[in-house]
């Protein structure tokens, strides 16, 4: 079985999928570019300002319940 190469995008083209995924969502935007959801998810939370996880401390969260950001 032939290993397939991981996909490479620019810069340019993150930066549209992203800019579209906050227009359509994230779902229909993985759909119409061929990508994983988990990658738009990803991309959107490394642009994102501010971050997604501001500094707080991991066991500090809403209800006493952990969780995460993704």
């Amino acid at each position: 079985m032939k290993k397939i190469p991981k996909q490479g995008y620019t810069a340019e083209f993150k930066e549209q999928a992203v800019k579209h995924a906050q227009a359509v969502g994230i779902v229909v935007a993985a759909k119409e570019l061929g990508l994983v959801e988990q990658t738009l998810r990803c991309r959107r939370r490394l642009n994102s300002d501010p971050p997604c996880r501001p500094n707080i401390d991991p066991g500090l969260v809403a209800g006493g319940v952990a969780a995460g950001c993704g």
